[in-house]
């Protein structure tokens, strides 16, 4: 490919209004002319260089179905801008303001968004998959359904976010916030999420399985039917968290802060050793194969000989 092509919004829209025309006349199955078919091609194809859109001037535009990949998008004013089904795939996006955007169905994988505004947007089912989006600050957006598989998310900020149902599987997110947010159902499996604070999240039915937690903070946090097995949350901070038919099989949970209930939780072959559950109710727990287990009966072993003195 040549040297990057710089666009202006003025060949922008235009380029728009003639791709919805050929694609109202494709589905219509008209007759297409040259011009209709070259106007189908993404921009980058009909002028055979990655597309410049960077300091642009893009804000309110409608870019849905628009392919936009591999463009250079950085500092490029998004506010408000509707980018459902557009695809930004592999997109230079850095420090580009995407306040009140909406995006559905948005292709965003491999995309670079390091450094952009994102207050008030709304992002649904979109792909994000192996995305740059390191210290993003999602705080209040709406990232329901969104796949973010082996994404670089470190020192992320989901604070009171809703992003239930997305996908973390493989995802980098140490010293990520998720305090407050609403994450039921996310699948974090083989997440890295070391030093991670879930304070207060709704977690509910999340799976965990084989992820990284270690020193993670989960105060008064809803794990109700979570799945960590096999998971590695040494020494993670569970005080007053809610752990209602949780499943910790063969999870390491060594110097871990389990001042809490385990109502019907399963521990069984977890690695307890080193843990405080001072205060805690483990009476519903199974506890089967744990260090945990036979203090427990050592403890019940010694009241009975103290009974029957």
């Amino acid at each position: 490919m040549r040297a990057p092509k710089k666009i202006s919004r003025q060949e922008l829209e235009l380029y728009i209004a003639n791709h919805r025309k050929a694609l109202r006349a494709k589905q219509l199955k008209k007759t297409l002319s040259p011009e209709q078919e070259k106007a189908l091609a993404p921009l980058h194809k009909i002028h055979n260089a990655p597309i410049d859109l960077s300091d642009s001037d893009l804000k309110q535009l409608n870019l849905q179905l628009i392919n936009l990949s591999h463009a250079n998008l950085q500092n490029a004013d998004l506010r408000g801008t509707v980018l459902n089904n557009a695809n930004l795939s592999h997109a230079n996006m850095q420090n580009c303001d995407l306040r009140r955007a909406i995006l559905q169905n948005t292709d965003l994988s491999h995309a670079d968004l390091r450094g952009a505004k994102l207050k008030d947007s709304k992002f649904s089912e979109c792909c994000l998959t192996h995305a740059q989006l390191v210290s993003l600050d999602f705080t209040h957006c709406q990232m329901m359904a969104g796949i973010f598989q082996y994404s670089q998310l470190d020192e992320s900020n989901w604070s009171e976010c809703d992003i239930r149902e997305s996908d973390f599987r493989h995802a980098s997110l140490n010293k990520a916030n998720f305090s407050n947010a609403h994450c039921v159902k996310c699948n974090f499996s083989h997440a890295k999420l070391n030093n991670a604070n879930f304070t207060k999240a709704n977690c509910t039915q999340v799976q965990f399985t084989k992820s990284q937690a270690k020193s993670a903070i989960f105060f008064q946090a809803n794990l109700t039917k979570i799945n960590a097995s096999y998971a590695q949350w040494h020494g993670a901070k569970l005080q007053s968290a809610i752990l209602k038919n949780a499943n910790f099989k063969n999870c390491d949970l060594s110097s871990a802060d389990m001042r809490t209930h385990f109502i019907n939780a399963d521990f069984s072959c977890a690695i307890l050793d080193n843990i405080n559950y001072s205060g805690a109710n483990i009476g519903s727990a199974t506890i089967t194969g744990t260090a945990l287990e036979q203090q427990t009966s050592d403890k019940i072993t010694g009241a009975i000989k103290r009974l029957v003195k």
